[in-house]
C-alpha cells in the first residue's frame, strides 16, 4: 500500500499533470487497466477510437480524470492505482524523478511549445529512456571522443544512420555513448521529437532478446495484443511497424553491450541506431560508422579523474608538476578502470605515489588475471585493503552474482545489512572506483568485468576455487532464506531473485531447498508473474534436471513439470500469468502436478475469494498421447514444417512463415530448444514447400511460378550459404542460383543426394561443398511422371501414367488407358529393374479389385502411392472417389490396396465410407497414418486417424485415434514414431503426437473386416443425432438423441453427476429428430415432425405434425403428445427450431420454430411443465425466405425475416408472447430496403418485463453524415453506431437493458458488449444465443471457438478475469449453472462433454 508520507516525498504532490507524460510513457496497453481502477465510469471506448497511439490514449484518459475530479485527482490517487495494477516499475521511475528540481514546472508544459531554456532539459530528461546518468562529481569528459560521437549523432539526426562504437572492455565506451547522447540531445537539439531509447543487451540467449526487445515495443507504443510470439516475427512486426509509423522512427535506438553478432539482424528495425560492443566484425564496417573507443586515456583526462577522486578539482594544474604522479599515470598506460581505482586511493604524499608505482612495475600478480604492461592486480587489491576487515569480505562476496545488473535488494540480503547501511558501504565502494552505482529503473550496481575476474578467486591460495566459489552461493542463498524465513515467494521482486534464484541453490549444492522449490507452486507462481514467461522455469528445471541426474537422484516429477511446460507454454494466459491455472489447465488427470494446483487453489480461494477453474470430467475421446503433444506453433501464414532425422544429433525442424503477406521467410530451429539457427527472407514472394535433409545440415524450399513448375532454392543451415546448382561439371561458372522442378526429394540413405522431376525425366544431384552437381543420372519417360522417390540400394520408384494426372475421365475420350506404371530404376547402371502396372481407376461397387471399363463414369482414382519395405518393396495404394455433388452425404469411398510389384498380387486390406483428407508413412516403414473425415445426415463432419504398424512387411495391428483438432494434414517425424498434426489450412498449428504412449490400444489387423464397406469398425455403431446440456436441480445433465444403426431404434441417452458416470437409456419416438433440457425444468424434451398423407376421393391429403416427448430425467418417466400445425399457407416438408427457452416463472417452454416448404412460416409453441401445450402461433403474414431472431426473452420475441421474392427487402418483427390467459400476437412490423438505406436498429428492454413493454426504434443508416446521426439517436447512441461499426455493414442492432448494452452486426453477431460506460470491443464471433440473454450476473463469459478459450470478464468493468483454455477440451459450446460456477463444454459434432468448475464448486464433493 501507497502512503501519503511516501507520495510527499517525492515533492511532486502539488500538480499530477507533471507526471502524465513519464506514466503515459511507460503505461503502453495498461492504460485501461488504469482507467478502471481511477475511474470506470470514463468512457474508454470512445478514446481508444479517437486515439490512435497507445501514448495519446493514456494521455487523453488522464486529462480528462483530471477535469472530471481536480482537486481530488491527486498524485497519492495515480501512485495507489499503478500500484494496484502491477505497474511498481513506473512508481519506481516517479521516484527517481525526485533528483530533479522543480519537475512540476518543467513538465506541466509539455506537450506545448515552450523556450527551450526553461523546460527542454527536463523533457529531453524523461525522453532519455533508461539512458545511463553520468553525475559530474564521479564522471570526466573525454572531449574528443565524445565530439567525435556527437558529430555523428548530428549527422544521423538530420539522416538515418548507424553508428558502432566499439574497443576494450574497461576502455570507457558505455559512459563516452550515454554522455554524447545526452549531450547531442540537451544541447545539440538533436532527436527531440521521439527521444532516445537505450537497450541494454549483454550476453543473453535469443529468449531473453526477445523480452528485452517486446518491452522496447510496448514502450514505443505498439498494441500488446499484436506483438508476435517469437522473435523472427517480432523483427518483421517492427520493420511493419516503424515503416508504417513513421514519426517514431525518428527516435534513436541505443543498443548496449553486444555479444553476439547475429543479434545485429534484429536490430535492422532501427532507422537511427547506436550499437556498443567490445567486437568488431567485417560486416560492421559495412553497415555502421565503426568509432573506436581509445583504451587509455589522454593525459589531462587522467589527470581530471586523480583530481576528482581527490576532491581537489582546483589544483589539477598542480599535479603535472609532480614526476611521480606523472610516472604512476604513464606507468598503468592511462588505462580508465586503472586511474579511477589510482583516483579512489586518496593518495596524498610523494611517497604515497612513489609506492603506488612500485605495485605498477611489481611482477608479482596471479596468471588468472589479463595480461597487462603493468600490475592491475596489485591496484585492485591495495584499493580493497583499505577498507576495513567486514567491508572487504562483503565486497569479496559480491563476486557470486552473476555478470549483470546486481540490485540494491540482493546487496543487502547477502550482506544482512539495513538499506540505509547497504547504500552507505555501496556509496564507499563507488568512491573508490570498485563498482559503479545506476539509479535508472531502480538502483543496483555493475561490477566491470576485471573485477568480477579477480572477485571469483580466492584470496587464500591454498583454497580450491571451487569450494570458494561454493561458499559464496551457500551464504547468499542462505542470506535469502532468513529474508523470507522459508517463504520463497514472499520475497518483492528486485529483477534478480526470481531469475537467479536456482542457479545460486545449484551452485551451493543444497538439494533439499532445491527440492522444495521445485515443489513450491507458489515461488514458482510469482518468478512467472515477475518474469512474465514461462521459459526461465523451463530452464531452471532443465538444469535442475541435469544436476540431479549427475548424482543419480530421481528426476520422474521434474521431468513431468518441464514437458508439462514445454508441450503446453501457448496455452498460458499472457494477461494474468496465473501458474496455478495454468496446471489446473494443462496437468494431466489425477497426476500429481494437478492435485497440487488443487490444494493451492483451494487454499487462494478460502483466503482472498480467488477463482480458479478445474476439469471435473474430461472427455470420453481423451488420451494420454495429447498430454505428450506438443504445441510446435501457431502462426499465421505457414505451410506444413518438416523435420531432420531424430537419431543424428542435429533434431531440426524446417518451415516457411508469412507474416502478413509482406514477408515471407523460412526457417530452421532446434526442434527441442526452439533456437532459431537458420533464416532467410524472400518478401512479397510465394513459398509453397520447405524440406530438409536427415541430417539437418541442408534446406531446400520452392518459389510459386504461376503456370509453371516451382522453383527450389537450397542453403547451407550452419553456414547460411546458398548451394548453386550446376548442370555441367566442367563449366562450374555456369552455375544458376535455382532449379525449377514439380517434385524435391533427399535421399534418405545419402544426405548429399538429391532428385528433381519434370513431367517426363527425374534428374539426380549431388551435394558438392558450396555446390549442386549434376550427376549426370537421369531417367526419362515417354509417359507423365507422376511422383518418384528414392528407395534403398541407389534405386528409384517412378509412378507414371500415359496422360496428364490431373485430368478427368470425360476430358480424356473413350480411348483413354486404365494404367499406371510403377517402375524401380537402379542409379547406378540406369536401367529399369522391374516393372509392374496397377489401375488408375477401380470400380464402385463390391468388387473393389475390378478395374474400371470405358463404360463406367464414376469410380476411385489412385491418390497415392508409397512403397513398404524398401529391401523388398510393397507398394500402399489409395484409391479414392468423390461425388461432387453431395459431398456433405458420405458419397465418397476409400479403398487401400496393398500390393506386391513382382507378382502383382492384390490385397485388399481396407475399404472404408470416409474420404481421405492425409496420408503420411514413417521412414523406417513400419507405421502408416490416414486422417479421414466421415459425413452423415446428423452430425458435423467427424475426423479419425488410423494407424496401421508394419511389422516384417506384413500390416499386423491397427489404431483408431480420435484428435482434438480438426486436423488437414499428418507428417511423420523422422525415424520416430511422433506424428506431426497440422490443425488448420491457414495456421497449420503444429500438433506432435506420440505414437509410442504405453495406453494406446493397439489391435490386431484380424479384427478388422476387409469389406467394412460402411466403415462399422472405425464409425460407431450408434450416430448422435442431437445433444444438450443444462443443470435441472444445478447437477450437470447431457441428453442425447442417439440412432442405433443396426437396430435402427432411437434411444434419449441421459448422463448425470459431477463426472456424467450416471448414464440412463430411455427408449423413444422414432418421430424425434430434437432433444432439449432446461435449467430449473424436471422434463429432458424431444421433439420430431411428420407429414401424415391419405387419399380421399382420389385426392391427396396432409397433416403436419409434431410429436413432443417429456421425459422426466429423474424417474425415466415420459409422456407423449401430438400437435398438428395448421394455418399454414402449404404443406410443410421440414420444421427447424430455431431456439428454445425456459420461462422459469411459470415453468413454461417456448419453441420458436420455421415450417418450411418453399418458404418459411414462423411458429410459436409453449409447453408447460403440466405436459399440456399451453398455445400455438403461427404467422400468417406474407412468406419469407430467412428467418432469424435478433433477440427474444420470456415475454418478447423481435426477428428480422427476408421476403421471399424480394430478396433486398427485410421486416423487423416484434411480438409479445402468450402469458396467462393472453395469447401470442405481432404487435408491429417495421420494413426495409438493405441496399438503398440499411438500418439502425434500437431495441429497449424493460428491467421488468413482465410490466411493460419493449420498445423498437428503426431508423435508415446513415453513418456518413455525423449530424444526422446525432439528431437521430443523440450523441451517446451515435457514438457507439460509429465506433464499433464496419464502413461495409450497414445494418447494426443496439440492445440495451437498463445499464447494460449490446450492439450486434448485421449477421446478427456481437461486436460490442457495454455496461453504463464501459465497453469491449469483441474481436471473434459469438452470438446472442451463446450468452443466452443479457441478465445482471457478476461474470460476463464468452467463448472463441476458433480457439477453444473461455474469456471471463467483469460483468460491470469489463476487465477480463481470466482465459482458460484446456488442452484436452475442443469447446465450440458451453453451458453454465445459474450460478456460474460450472459449465458443461461440447465439441464441435457435440458428441464428446467435459465438466469444468470452480474450486468453490469443487468443495462441495471434494471430502
Amino acid at each position: 500500500m501507497v502512503d501519503n508520507q511516501y507520495v510527499s516525498s517525492l515533492g511532486l504532490a502539488q500538480d499530477p499533470k507533471s507526471l502524465f507524460h513519464i506514466i503515459a510513457m511507460h503505461l503502453g496497453a495498461d492504460w485501461t487497466k488504469l482507467a478502471v481502477v481511477l475511474d470506470y465510469t470514463i468512457r474508454i471506448d470512445i478514446i481508444d477510437a479517437d486515439y490512435k497511439m497507445e501514448y495519446d490514449k493514456a494521455i487523453a484518459f488522464l486529462k480528462h480524470w483530471h477535469s472530471k475530479h481536480l482537486d481530488h485527482a491527486t498524485v497519492y490517487k495515480m501512485i495507489q492505482a499503478l500500484t494496484d495494477i502491477g505497474r511498481t516499475d513506473i512508481v519506481t521511475t516517479i521516484d527517481n524523478l525526485q533528483h530533479f528540481d522543480h519537475i512540476e514546472t518543467r513538465l506541466a508544459d509539455l506537450q506545448d511549445s515552450v523556450p527551450y531554456n526553461q523546460s527542454k532539459s527536463t523533457i529531453s530528461e524523461i525522453m532519455l529512456r533508461n539512458v545511463p546518468r553520468t553525475p559530474e562529481n564521479q564522471y570526466i569528459l573525454r572531449k574528443e571522443m565524445i565530439d567525435i560521437i556527437c558529430h555523428r549523432l548530428n549527422c544521423i539526426n538530420e539522416e538515418n544512420g548507424h553508428i558502432l562504437i566499439h574497443g576494450n572492455a574497461g576502455s570507457g565506451k558505455t559512459i563516452a555513448a550515454s554522455q554524447s547522447v545526452r549531450r547531442a540531445m540537451s544541447l545539440e537539439g538533436c532527436f527531440q521529437q521521439q527521444g532516445v531509447y537505450w537497450l541494454t543487451i549483454g550476453e543473453i540467449d535469443e529468449t531473453t532478446l526477445y523480452h528485452k526487445l517486446k518491452h522496447l515495443c510496448i514502450q514505443t507504443g505498439m498494441p500488446l495484443n499484436e506483438i508476435p510470439d517469437n522473435l523472427h516475427c517480432l523483427q518483421a512486426y517492427m520493420i511493419h511497424y516503424f515503416e508504417v509509423n513513421v514519426e517514431k522512427s525518428e527516435a534513436l535506438f541505443v543498443f548496449d553491450d553486444i555479444w553476439n553478432e547475429s543479434y545485429y539482424n534484429y536490430f535492422t528495425f532501427a532507422k537511427k541506431s547506436m550499437a556498443i560492443s567490445r567486437y568488431l566484425y567485417p560486416e560492421n564496417n559495412i553497415t555502421h560508422c565503426c568509432i573506436l573507443m581509445k583504451d587509455y586515456l589522454e593525459y589531462d583526462e587522467a589527470v581530471q579523474v586523480i583530481a576528482k577522486g581527490q576532491n581537489r578539482m582546483e589544483n589539477s594544474q598542480n599535479l603535472d608538476d609532480l614526476q611521480s604522479i606523472t610516472e604512476v599515470i604513464e606507468g598503468c598506460c592511462r588505462f580508465p578502470l586503472a586511474i579511477g581505482l589510482i583516483s579512489g586511493l586518496q593518495l596524498s604524499s610523494s611517497q604515497d605515489w612513489n609506492n603506488i608505482k612500485t605495485l605498477l612495475e611489481s611482477q608479482d600478480r596471479p596468471d588468472r588475471m589479463p595480461v597487462h604492461k603493468f600490475n592491475l592486480f596489485a591496484i585492485i587489491t591495495q584499493s580493497i585493503q583499505q577498507l576495513e576487515t567486514n567491508e572487504q569480505n562483503c565486497f569479496y562476496w559480491l563476486g557470486v552474482f552473476k555478470r549483470v545488473s546486481i540490485p540494491i535488494g540482493s546487496i543487502a540480503a547477502l550482506w544482512n545489512y539495513n538499506k540505509q547501511d547497504t547504500f552507505k558501504l555501496i556509496f564507499k565502494l563507488r568512491d573508490k572506483s570498485l563498482l559503479k552505482y545506476v539509479e535508472n529503473g531502480g538502483s543496483h550496481i555493475i561490477l566491470h568485468d576485471l573485477m568480477v575476474d579477480y572477485l571469483q578467486y580466492p584470496m587464500d591460495e591454498n583454497k580450491l576455487r571451487k569450494v570458494y566459489q561454493q561458499e559464496l552461493h551457500q551464504r547468499l542463498v542462505k542470506s535469502y532464506k532468513m529474508r523470507c524465513q522459508g517463504q520463497w515467494h514472499s520475497i518483492s521482486d528486485d529483477g534478480y531473485y526470481y531469475k537467479y534464484l536456482i542457479h545460486h541453490v545449484i551452485k551451493a549444492g543444497d538439494d533439499d531447498i532445491l527440492q522444495y522449490l521445485l515443489s513450491d507452486f507458489n515461488w514458482m507462481a510469482a518468478k512467472v508473474k515477475v518474469l512474465r514467461t514461462l521459459q526461465d522455469l523451463r530452464l531452471d528445471l532443465h538444469d535442475c534436471i541435469q544436476y540431479f541426474s549427475s548424482k543419480q537422484q530421481a528426476v520422474n516429477r521434474m521431468e513431468d513439470l518441464l514437458g508439462l511446460l514445454t508441450y503446453c507454454e501457448p496455452l498460458l494466459d499472457t494477461e494474468n500469468l496465473d501458474l496455478i491455472q495454468f496446471f489446473l489447465n494443462c496437468g494431466l488427470k489425477d497426476s500429481w502436478i494437478t492435485e497440487r494446483a488443487i490444494d493451492l487453489a483451494y487454499g487462494k480461494a478460502n483466503k482472498d475469494d480467488s477463482v480458479y477453474w478445474m476439469v471435473k470430467t474430461y472427455p470420453k475421446t481423451f488420451q494420454h498421447s495429447w498430454m505428450e503433444s506438443k504445441l510446435i506453433n501457431n502462426y499465421l501464414h505457414k505451410s506444413p514444417s518438416c523435420c531432420s532425422d531424430n537419431c543424428n544429433g542435429n533434431f531440426r525442424i524446417a518451415e516457411i512463415r508469412n507474416y502478413n503477406n509482406e514477408e515471407c521467410c523460412v526457417l530452421v530451429s532446434d526442434f527441442q530448444t526452439s533456437k532459431i539457427l537458420f533464416k532467410i527472407s524472400r518478401p512479397a514472394t510465394l513459398l509453397t514447400q520447405v524440406k530438409i535433409s536427415n541430417n539437418g545440415k541442408i534446406v531446400a524450399f520452392a518459389i510459386y511460378c504461376y503456370g509453371t513448375m516451382l522453383k527450389w532454392e537450397v542453403h547451407d543451415v550452419d553456414t547460411n550459404q546458398q548451394l548453386l546448382f550446376i548442370q555441367d561439371t566442367s563449366q562450374r561458372d555456369k552455375s544458376v542460383a535455382n532449379i525449377r522442378s514439380w517434385s524435391f526429394n533427399f535421399n534418405t540413405t545419402e544426405d548429399t543426394m538429391i532428385m528433381t522431376s519434370t513431367n517426363h525425366q527425374i534428374t539426380i544431384w549431388k551435394v558438392d561443398e558450396d555446390y549442386i552437381v549434376n550427376m549426370e543420372k537421369s531417367v526419362s519417360s515417354l509417359k507423365f511422371i507422376r511422383q518418384c522417390l528414392f528407395l534403398k540400394h541407389d534405386k528409384v520408384l517412378l509412378l507414371s501414367s500415359d496422360y496428364d494426372w490431373n485430368r478427368s475421365q470425360q476430358s480424356i475420350g473413350r480411348d483413354w488407358t486404365n494404367k499406371c506404371y510403377i517402375e524401380v530404376w537402379h542409379l547406378e547402371s540406369c536401367q529399369r529393374q522391374s516393372l509392374c502396372q496397377v489401375p488408375q481407376w477401380i470400380c464402385h461397387g463390391q468388387d473393389d479389385t475390378g478395374t474400371l471399363n470405358k463404360d463406367h463414369v464414376l469410380g476411385f482414382k489412385l491418390n497415392y502411392i508409397q512403397c513398404i519395405g524398401q529391401d523388398h518393396p510393397m507398394l500402399l495404394l489409395i484409391y479414392e472417389m468423390f461425388e461432387d455433388s453431395m459431398p456433405e452425404k458420405g458419397h465418397t469411398r476409400l479403398i487401400l490396396k496393398f500390393m506386391n510389384p513382382r507378382n502383382n498380387s492384390v490385397q485388399l486390406l481396407y475399404h472404408s465410407s470416409k474420404r481421405m483428407i492425409s496420408a503420411a508413412i514413417s521412414d523406417d516403414h513400419h507405421l502408416i497414418a490416414m486422417g479421414l473425415i466421415a459425413f452423415n445426415c446428423y452430425t458435423i463432419p467427424e475426423r479419425t486417424i488410423v494407424i496401421f504398424k508394419v511389422i516384417s512387411n506384413r500390416i499386423e495391428k491397427y489404431l483408431n485415434i480420435n484428435p482434438l483438432q480438426d486436423f488437414f494434414c499428418l507428417r511423420f517425424i523422422s525415424n520416430s514414431q511422433q506424428l506431426f498434426i497440422y490443425d488448420n489450412y491457414q495456421t497449420y498449428d503444429t500438433h506432435q503426437y506420440n505414437l509410442r504412449a504405453e495406453n494406446l490400444a493397439w489391435e490386431s489387423i484380424k479384427d478388422l473386416s476387409v469389406k467394412d464397406y460402411t466403415g462399422h469398425h472405425f464409425a460407431k455403431d450408434e450416430y448422435v443425432i442431437d445433444s444438450c446440456c443444462a443443470f435441472p436441480n444445478d447437477i450437470p445433465t447431457i441428453v442425447q438423441l442417439i440412432l442405433n444403426k443396426n437396430s435402427k431404434r432411437k434411444i434419449l441417452r441421459v448422463k448425470q453427476g459431477e463426472t456424467l458416470d450416471d448414464i440412463t437409456d430411455i427408449s423413444i419416438s422414432q418421430k424425434s429428430q430434437q432433444c432439449f433440457i432446461y435449467n430449473g425444468f424436471k422434463y429432458a424434451i424431444a421433439v420430431g415432425f411428420s407429414k401424415i398423407l391419405w387419399l380421399n376421393c382420389k385426392k391427396l391429403y396432409a397433416r403436419n405434425v409434431m410429436s413432443i416427448e417429456l421425459i422426466e430425467v429423474s424417474r425415466s418417466k415420459k409422456f407423449q403428445m401430438e400437435l398438428e400445425l395448421t394455418d399454414l399457407k402449404y404443406n410443410a416438408d421440414k420444421l427447424d427450431i430455431m431456439q428454445s427457452r425456459c420461462r422459469k416463472f411459470d415453468k413454461t417452454v417456448i419453441f420458436f420454430m420455421t415450417v418450411a416448404h418453399v418458404s418459411k412460416q414462423l411458429a410459436i409453441i409453449l409447453i408447460n411443465e403440466d405436459r399440456q401445450i399451453k398455445t400455438m402461433y403461427i404467422d400468417n403474414d406474407i412468406l419469407y425466405n430467412i428467418i432469424e431472431i435478433v433477440y427474444c426473452d420470456d415475454y418478447n420475441l423481435v426477428t428480422r425475416q427476408r421476403h421471399k421474392n424480394e430478396h433486398d427487402e427485410y421486416a423487423i418483427k416484434w411480438y409479445k408472447l402468450a402469458k396467462e390467459d393472453i395469447p401470442t400476437k405481432l404487435l408491429k412490423i417495421y420494413t426495409y430496403n438493405s441496399i438503398h438505406h440499411g438500418i439502425a436498429c434500437k431495441i429497449v428492454v424493460p428491467i421488468m418485463e413482465e410490466q411493460h413493454n419493449l420498445s423498437v426504434i428503426l431508423l435508415p443508416w446513415n453513418m456518413r453524415y455525423w449530424d444526422s446521426m446525432v439528431k437521430s439517436w443523440g450523441e451517446r447512441d451515435a457514438k457507439i453506431f460509429v465506433n464499433y461499426s464496419i464502413e461495409d455493414d450497414n445494418q447494426y442492432f443496439l440492445i440495451e437493458k437498463g445499464e447494460e448494452i449490446l450492439m450486434l452486426n448485421e449477421y446478427l453477431q456481437i461486436v460490442m458488449k457495454g455496461y453504463r460506460e464501459n465497453k469491449r470491443r469483441l474481436h471473434f464471433k459469438i452470438y446472442l444465443t451463446d450468452i443466452l440473454e443479457i441478465r445482471p450476473i457478476q461474470i460476463f463469459t464468452i467463448l472463441d471457438r476458433n480457439k477453444h478459450i473461455i474469456y471471463c470478464h467483469n460483468n460491470k468493468t469489463l476487465v477480463l478475469n481470466q482465459a482458460i483454455q484446456f488442452p484436452h477440451l475442443q469447446s465450440y459450446k458451453i453451458t453454465g449453472n445459474d450460478q456460474q460456477t460450472c459449465f458443461i463444454c461440447c465439441d464441435k459434432g457435440c458428441q464428446n462433454y467435459s465438466v469444468i468448475q470452480t474450486i468453490h464448486a469443487y468443495d462441495k464433493f471434494r471430502y
